[in-house]
């Protein structure tokens, strides 16, 4: 799903693709172990960006850029579907960083 999409999202939403959780883990002796209540995931990467938002009457520029690995608040997410792909926006506002160093970040793909 990496890459940028044919799209351009409207009032400060941003297209992005949620990391995914690692399905099972193994221990140390190949036991298969399964995750009771996993983490939320509240990473992902920028697929389409808006050109800006209005505040005020002026545009802002959007701040992440298509490709970005974000950081963002759980549970904002809407999910998109664009042709066979689900993918989710959010609003810009709800980005808290953008992951400059993803070394030790787990992307769980």
């Amino acid at each position: 799903m990496a890459g940028s999409l044919n799209v351009t999202p409207l009032q400060g939403k941003i297209i992005i693709d949620i990391d995914k959780a690692p399905t099972e883990k193994k221990s140390a002796g190949g036991i298969i172990m399964a995750e009771i209540n996993p983490a939320p995931i509240n990473t992902a990467t920028v697929l389409a960006v808006p050109h800006g938002r209005y505040e005020n009457g002026i545009l802002l520029p959007c701040e992440v850029k298509v490709g970005d690995r974000v950081v963002f608040q759980p549970m904002t997410q809407v999910s998109v579907k664009i042709g066979e792909v689900e993918y989710f926006a959010i609003s810009e506002g709800n980005i808290i960083c953008i992951l400059n160093d993803t070394k030790g970040v787990s992307d769980g793909k």
